[in-house]
């Protein structure tokens, strides 16, 4: 049986995952803005670009396997995916 304190405790914790994804989310915009406003137009486009291959490693392997090589930035391209 579930209590009334612990679905309060449930929901105290829930609201804070909120906040701190918030919070996170904030930070991480303000950085990027700070990185593009005193970087170049290429240095800009190659943050971007590392940026996004980070960002693809989230996604299944399966799904990443197949889009890698075509998705390479310049840079990368005799790389292995891995």
């Amino acid at each position: 049986m579930i209590t009334v304190k612990e679905v309060a405790d449930s929901l105290t914790l829930d609201e804070e995952f909120v906040r701190i994804f918030v919070e996170a989310h904030q930070l991480r915009k303000i950085t990027i803005t700070n990185i593009v406003r005193v970087s170049s137009a290429n240095q800009v486009a190659l943050f971007l670009e590392v940026v996004r291959e980070f960002l693809a490693g989230f996604r299944p392997s399966g799904h990443f396997q197949a889009q890698c090589a075509a998705s390479k930035p310049r840079y990368m391209a005799g790389a292995a995916c891995t």
